[in-house]
Protein backbone atom coordinates (compact mmCIF):
# COMPACT_ATOMS: atom_id res chain seq x y z
CA UNK A 1 0.00 0.00 0.00
CA UNK A 2 1.61 3.29 -1.03
CA UNK A 3 1.88 6.21 1.43
CA UNK A 4 -1.11 8.23 0.02
CA UNK A 5 -3.08 5.49 -0.37
CA UNK A 6 -2.83 4.79 3.60
CA UNK A 7 -3.17 7.95 4.50
CA UNK A 8 -6.45 8.26 3.12
CA UNK A 9 -7.77 4.62 4.18
CA UNK A 10 -6.52 5.81 7.66
CA UNK A 11 -9.09 9.30 6.79
CA UNK A 12 -12.02 7.46 6.04
CA UNK A 13 -11.69 5.04 8.85
CA UNK A 14 -11.56 8.48 11.30
CA UNK A 15 -14.61 9.61 9.75
CA UNK A 16 -16.58 6.13 10.02
CA UNK A 17 -15.14 5.81 13.96
CA UNK A 18 -16.46 9.64 13.82
CA UNK A 19 -20.09 8.61 12.70
CA UNK A 20 -20.28 5.36 14.64
CA UNK A 21 -18.92 6.73 18.24
CA UNK A 22 -21.83 10.09 17.50
CA UNK A 23 -24.67 6.89 16.56
CA UNK A 24 -24.19 5.57 19.99
CA UNK A 25 -23.79 8.78 22.08
CA UNK A 26 -20.66 10.66 21.89
CA UNK A 27 -20.76 14.02 20.82
CA UNK A 28 -18.93 15.25 17.97
CA UNK A 29 -16.12 17.44 19.26
CA UNK A 30 -15.72 14.03 21.41
CA UNK A 31 -16.23 11.66 18.53
CA UNK A 32 -13.35 13.70 16.82
CA UNK A 33 -10.81 13.53 20.31
CA UNK A 34 -11.62 9.84 20.55
CA UNK A 35 -11.01 8.99 16.85
CA UNK A 36 -7.54 11.14 16.94
CA UNK A 37 -6.52 9.37 19.81
CA UNK A 38 -7.04 6.04 18.33
CA UNK A 39 -5.38 7.07 15.41
CA UNK A 40 -2.34 8.31 17.43
CA UNK A 41 -2.67 5.00 19.08
CA UNK A 42 -2.07 3.14 15.69
CA UNK A 43 0.41 5.42 14.81
CA UNK A 44 2.46 4.57 18.43
CA UNK A 45 2.76 0.79 18.09
CA UNK A 46 5.59 -0.82 17.72
CA UNK A 47 3.45 -4.02 15.68
CA UNK A 48 2.36 -3.55 12.05
CA UNK A 49 -1.22 -3.79 11.67
CA UNK A 50 -2.22 -5.51 8.54
CA UNK A 51 -4.75 -3.35 6.32
CA UNK A 52 -7.63 -6.26 7.59
CA UNK A 53 -6.81 -5.78 10.69
CA UNK A 54 -6.68 -2.12 11.26
CA UNK A 55 -10.32 -0.91 11.51
CA UNK A 56 -11.49 -3.43 13.70
CA UNK A 57 -8.38 -2.58 16.36
CA UNK A 58 -8.84 1.36 15.43
CA UNK A 59 -12.78 0.74 16.60
CA UNK A 60 -12.16 -1.24 19.65
CA UNK A 61 -9.58 1.36 20.63
CA UNK A 62 -12.37 3.75 20.04
CA UNK A 63 -15.12 2.06 21.44
CA UNK A 64 -13.13 1.35 24.56
CA UNK A 65 -12.16 5.26 24.92
CA UNK A 66 -15.79 6.28 24.55
CA UNK A 67 -16.77 3.52 27.68
CA UNK A 68 -14.33 5.32 29.80
CA UNK A 69 -15.02 8.51 28.60
CA UNK A 70 -18.83 7.87 29.58
CA UNK A 71 -17.99 6.00 33.04
CA UNK A 72 -15.99 9.12 33.96
CA UNK A 73 -18.26 11.79 33.03
CA UNK A 74 -20.88 9.71 35.07
CA UNK A 75 -18.43 9.54 38.46
CA UNK A 76 -17.14 13.38 37.75
CA UNK A 77 -20.92 14.58 37.63
CA UNK A 78 -22.13 12.41 40.68
CA UNK A 79 -19.28 14.15 42.63
CA UNK A 80 -19.81 17.20 41.66
CA UNK A 81 -23.34 17.24 42.57
CA UNK A 82 -22.68 16.24 45.53
CA UNK A 83 -19.54 18.31 46.72
CA UNK A 84 -20.00 21.36 44.52
CA UNK A 85 -22.23 23.93 46.05
CA UNK A 86 -24.13 25.86 43.46
CA UNK A 87 -24.11 29.60 43.04
CA UNK A 88 -27.17 30.55 41.98
CA UNK A 89 -27.40 34.51 41.63
CA UNK A 90 -24.03 35.15 40.81
CA UNK A 91 -23.56 37.61 38.05
CA UNK A 92 -20.88 39.74 36.29
CA UNK A 93 -20.15 43.35 37.85
CA UNK A 94 -17.88 44.39 36.13
CA UNK A 95 -17.09 48.47 35.53
CA UNK A 96 -16.33 48.27 31.75
CA UNK A 97 -18.85 47.51 30.03
CA UNK A 98 -17.56 47.22 26.98
CA UNK A 99 -15.60 44.11 28.36
CA UNK A 100 -19.33 43.02 29.11
CA UNK A 101 -20.92 43.87 25.69
CA UNK A 102 -17.95 41.83 23.68
CA UNK A 103 -18.17 38.81 26.53
CA UNK A 104 -22.59 38.74 25.62
CA UNK A 105 -21.45 38.51 21.77
CA UNK A 106 -19.17 35.20 22.58
CA UNK A 107 -20.49 31.88 22.43
CA UNK A 108 -21.82 31.15 25.79
CA UNK A 109 -18.98 28.45 26.48
CA UNK A 110 -16.29 30.86 25.47
CA UNK A 111 -17.40 33.34 27.73
CA UNK A 112 -17.74 30.87 30.14
CA UNK A 113 -14.63 29.44 30.01
CA UNK A 114 -12.88 32.85 30.00
CA UNK A 115 -14.66 34.04 32.91
CA UNK A 116 -13.93 30.96 34.83
CA UNK A 117 -10.23 31.33 34.30
CA UNK A 118 -9.65 34.94 34.45
CA UNK A 119 -12.38 36.09 36.98
CA UNK A 120 -13.23 33.42 39.11
CA UNK A 121 -9.26 32.91 38.97
CA UNK A 122 -9.74 28.60 37.95
CA UNK A 123 -6.65 26.80 37.02
CA UNK A 124 -6.62 25.07 33.75
CA UNK A 125 -6.96 21.71 35.68
CA UNK A 126 -9.82 22.12 37.49
CA UNK A 127 -11.78 23.71 34.17
CA UNK A 128 -10.51 20.97 32.39
CA UNK A 129 -12.21 18.81 35.05
CA UNK A 130 -15.39 20.65 35.41
CA UNK A 131 -16.00 20.39 31.91
CA UNK A 132 -14.56 16.81 31.06
CA UNK A 133 -12.16 18.24 28.36
CA UNK A 134 -8.54 17.33 28.41
CA UNK A 135 -6.03 19.90 29.22
CA UNK A 136 -5.03 20.60 25.75
CA UNK A 137 -8.54 21.30 24.68
CA UNK A 138 -9.32 23.96 27.30
CA UNK A 139 -5.75 25.60 26.28
CA UNK A 140 -7.32 25.72 22.60
CA UNK A 141 -10.64 26.95 23.66
CA UNK A 142 -8.91 30.14 25.64
CA UNK A 143 -6.55 30.56 22.97
CA UNK A 144 -9.36 30.94 20.45
CA UNK A 145 -11.74 32.77 22.82
CA UNK A 146 -9.41 35.51 23.60
CA UNK A 147 -8.90 35.95 19.73
CA UNK A 148 -12.95 36.22 19.54
CA UNK A 149 -12.98 38.64 22.54
CA UNK A 150 -10.59 41.11 21.00
CA UNK A 151 -11.31 41.08 17.53
CA UNK A 152 -14.73 42.31 18.96
CA UNK A 153 -13.33 44.70 21.38
CA UNK A 154 -11.19 46.06 18.78
CA UNK A 155 -14.04 46.31 16.35
CA UNK A 156 -16.09 48.56 18.68
CA UNK A 157 -13.06 50.82 18.94
CA UNK A 158 -13.26 51.33 15.03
Amino acid sequence: MQLDQYEQYLFALTKDLIQYLQSIGASLQDAEDIAQESLVKILEIEQVLSADAIRPWLFRVGINRYFNLYNQTKRRNRILRQYLPVNEGTEWQEADDRLYDALLQLPLTTATLLYMKYSEGRSIKEISFLFNKSEDSIKTSLYRGRKQLKMILEEKEK
